[in-house]
């Protein structure tokens, strides 16, 4: 960056080629572009594109649970849009151009209830996937009639199942039956509960932060 004189130049600012000038109380100020400014944006706004475009082709399946689970959670913005920011900040992987989604630091539902106590998910019968849970009932907030919310994502599909109103966390099970599609296809497993008002029947008033319980192969 160079100095120039006012002189006869007066006050002058603007670009000029590669040439920036500026002033600044009372001096006029030359600066050289970067060469490259334009390339080295490009690439950082191609990479935000991406990584944006991973995020959405993710939660496009599973937009009418996010509904949802994360109702309680969303402030100044909608479900989709919460959902989005977390994802987009915490959970994706990689550099450009090879972002992936990184399952296990996904929350697909969000908020202060308690969550599930060692829940697993596996695959042993045909067509079907079998979570577990310990019944944590009365620890906390839990209670016994919170109702299970099970999610089950395919990435290849790019397809999700999932249930909201099945199970309740005294069971301590669910069995959700996949579409034949799935068969060889591995899937990823997401247990949250979801709390009712007792007087005013299904309207929610507390969810929790999604677990994750891996990934299995259906058979």
């Amino acid at each position: 960056m160079a100095i120039v004189k006012i002189g006869i130049l007066g006050r002058i600012s603007g670009k000029v080629n590669d040439a920036v000038w500026v002033n600044q109380r009372g001096k006029n100020y030359v600066r050289k572009l970067p060469e490259h400014y334009n390339d080295a944006n490009t690439e950082l706004q191609a990479a935000q594109r991406l990584k944006f475009a991973v995020v959405i082709g993710f939660l496009k399946p599973i937009k009418d649970f996010i509904h949802i689970s994360y109702s309680g959670y969303a402030i100044k913005m909608n479900a989709f849009n919460a959902a989005f920011s977390h994802t987009f900040h915490h959970a994706v992987t990689g550099e450009y151009p090879d972002f992936v989604i990184d399952y296990p630091s996904v929350l697909v539902s969000r908020g202060s209830l308690a969550g599930a106590l060692n829940p697993t998910c596996e695959s042993s019968h045909p067509g079907a996937v079998c979570i577990r849970w310990d019944n944590n009932s009365g620890i906390g907030n839990a209670s016994e009639s919170d109702l299970a919310m099970v999610l089950i994502y395919n990435p290849d599909k790019r397809k999700a199942i999932y249930l909201t109103d099945r199970a309740k966390r005294a069971t301590g099970s669910i069995d959700v039956e996949v579409p034949a599609e799935f068969k060889d296809n591995i899937v990823h497993c997401y247990l949250s509960f979801m709390t009712l008002n007792p007087i005013f029947g299904k309207r929610r008033n507390g969810i929790s932060d999604s677990k994750y319980l891996g990934s299995i192969s259906i058979i």
